[in-house]
């Protein structure tokens, strides 16, 4: 259980996007520059909407929702409705990082006098703080919306980029548009278009399509620099 993704988008920007993607995803995903001549008109009118609709800019994260289709984690334990809390206390406290994720998710989400911010954050952070990229993009969110803490953009990056680093495909595309509006780190085109970049590469659609947009708000040495940092 993932808390929902940060930057959400519009009805109307999700469809834009996935025509816009669809049409020019294959010269994205492969890394070749894109004829500015070629996009000017129509990049410039999707950049135009993007700031209307909602495209690109970051929204105030949603915490408190919940994403249903979190890549599933590995690990030996049953299924969570087959532990009881007790279980997932005597794994997390032996320091297994899915139970204790599973226990952050408990604290976090239970009704009356079991609900405890408190608790769910140090269950994630000692999750996250073994790698558990699960835990490492709730506390991005929890850090960014100031749920229950004091909002610190930057200990949301950080986050954010340790889940990255692991191929968290949701976490790429939050850190590129960290990157892209200089929250929590200072503004870096090639390094939002990096975040972008890899993001697009496993089908994320609105990276795909911030891609696009950035071939018209970078020079050309910008542009270069961001591809390479892709490759890395």
């Amino acid at each position: 259980m993932r808390l929902n993704a940060l930057f959400p988008t519009t009805l109307f920007s999700r469809l834009f996007t996935a025509l816009f993607s669809a049409v020019l995803s294959t010269k994205i995903l492969s890394a070749k520059l894109i004829s500015p001549k070629a996009l000017s008109t129509t990049a410039v009118l999707t950049f135009a909407l993007s700031f209307v609709f909602g495209l690109m800019l970051p929204q105030a994260a949603v915490a408190a929702d919940v994403e249903a289709n979190a890549p599933p984690l590995s690990s030996s334990l049953p299924s969570p409705p087959e532990q009881t809390t007790e279980q997932l206390l005597i794994l997390a406290e032996n320091d297994d990082a899915r139970a204790q994720f599973e226990l952050g998710n408990f604290y976090l989400n239970a009704d009356n006098e079991l609900h405890d911010l408190e608790q769910a954050l140090y269950w994630y952070t000692r999750s996250g703080e073994q790698g558990n990229f699960n835990a490492q993009y709730n506390l991005a969110v929890i850090y960014t919306s100031g749920q229950g803490v004091i909002a610190d953009q930057e200990e949301a990056v950080r986050w954010f980029r340790l889940a990255a680093e692991q191929g968290d495909i949701v976490s790429q595309y939050s850190l590129g548009a960290m990157y892209a509006n200089g929250k929590g780190v200072s503004r870096d085109l090639a390094l939002a278009y990096k975040w972008f970049g890899l993001a697009a590469a496993s089908g994320d659609r609105n990276a795909q399509a911030n891609l696009v947009l950035f071939q018209e708000m970078m020079s050309y040495e910008q542009i270069i620099e961001g591809q390479g940092l892709v490759k890395q």
